[in-house]
């Protein structure tokens, strides 16, 4: 994929895509001159500027838990690990540039089940960036919003085999340990993201955007065959459902243009553990029929006319992103696009505070009926 309006991709593995958002078009504001201390308010957009997209395979099958071959190459770069050094070299290259965190589902189940584990694994991944093993134990051992994420022993066991630490470490130890093997030296302050951790349930930061935006629709005609074998139990073609289903369950993380910043009680997408009332507030007027709307003959997909996504904030700050391109993987082969490599090696990463801060939410709905998701900067009087 070359230089367009959807960016360009710079990787992309068994385990997802890094890439860079077209420029936006030049900022022009028009203002009236002020006669004393008044200021004059613009309303701006936040502006993504780049992406990196986890793909369902590093998570286990209905689950927030992430895992990876500890026997594998670490510089394969379908390893996960080689994946996490692409995310630090993008942060490398953006200082200064903050990052949110969106998790998706595909649309099988209901839509509270789907908005919770997609939250989850936001969680997961937020959680390992930022090293914050409490994150963890809360997916671990917390309450459970959902029945099927259940990391328990096998999960231990996972990262004793991966870390070498014996049975009976303790968590914050072997936690630590796991995404220490997985991310190496690369490690993100809460200042890092849009909401800089201001709200400890992480609004702003990370968050679950359920089944509401699928990358791919199946026809009516598979979708008939999948419900008549989700009647029968049919686990061959269930199987094959899932496998098709694979792009559509997806982890994004956005990184907006440098200074950007969020309020968290502005911010329109609910927390992980709330429901899918927030999320449906911010729909098109039809964004029912955009997620589930199913054609004779032929799948719907996102990246032919953007219309399956039934989030008007979350399709307006990432419209046109490479990293929503259609890959699709099956059973380990990827069709993958042209990319433009970005180096290597990370170079020195930023740490701590991000610098001066460009915007905060304007008073108004963000996510309203105007075509910009606004905010507001004081100019000159």
């Amino acid at each position: 994929m070359g230089q367009d309006k959807q960016g360009v991709i710079r990787s992309s593995s068994d385990g997802g895509v890094v890439g860079d958002h077209a420029a936006a078009d030049p900022l022009q504001i028009f203002v009236g001159p002020s006669t004393s201390g008044e200021f004059n308010t613009a309303r701006l957009r936040l502006i993504p500027i780049a992406c990196f997209r986890v793909d369902d395979i590093r998570f286990r099958f209905d689950s927030s838990f992430v895992v990876f071959d500890p026997t594998s190459n670490p510089n394969d770069p379908n390893d996960l690990r080689a994946e996490m050094r692409q995310l630090a070299n993008l942060v490398s290259l953006n200082p200064g540039a903050p990052l949110s965190v969106f998790g998706h589902a595909d649309p099988v189940g209901n839509d509270d089940y789907n908005k919770a584990l997609s939250g989850r694994r936001a969680q997961a991944i937020y959680g390992m960036l930022i090293r914050d093993i409490g994150l963890w134990e809360d997916l671990f051992s917390g309450p459970k919003t959902i029945s099927g994420d259940n990391w328990g022993h096998e999960a231990l066991q996972t990262m004793e085999n991966a870390t070498s630490l014996s049975p009976g470490t303790a968590h914050s130890v072997l936690f630590r340990a796991y995404m220490d093997k997985i991310c190496g030296g690369f490690q993100l302050p809460k200042s890092a993201f849009l909401a800089q951790g201001a709200d400890p349930r992480g609004k702003g930061d990370f968050q679950g955007c359920g089944e509401f935006n699928p990358l791919l629709i199946f026809s009516q005609d598979k979708q008939a065959r999948f419900d008549q074998a989700d009647r029968k139990k049919d686990k061959t073609v269930l199987f094959d459902r899932d496998n098709q289903n694979a792009p559509n369950r997806r982890v994004m993380v956005l990184m907006f243009r440098q200074g950007s910043q969020v309020l968290p009680a502005k911010w329109p997408c609910p927390t992980v553990k709330d429901g899918v009332a927030g999320c449906i507030k911010r729909f098109f007027s039809d964004g029912e029929n955009r997620r589930s709307t199913h054609l004779p003959g032929v799948d719907r997909k996102f990246e032919d006319n953007q219309d399956t996504f039934a989030c008007r904030f979350y399709q307006r700050i990432s419209d046109n992103s490479p990293c929503d391109a259609l890959i699709l993987r099956a059973f380990g082969f990827w069709d993958a696009p042209e990319v433009d490599p970005i180096p290597a090696e990370p170079g020195e990463l930023p740490s701590g505070d991000l610098g001066p801060r460009e915007s905060n939410f304007a008073d108004g709905d963000p996510a309203g009926a105007s075509d910009h998701d606004s905010f507001s900067l004081d100019l000159f009087p």
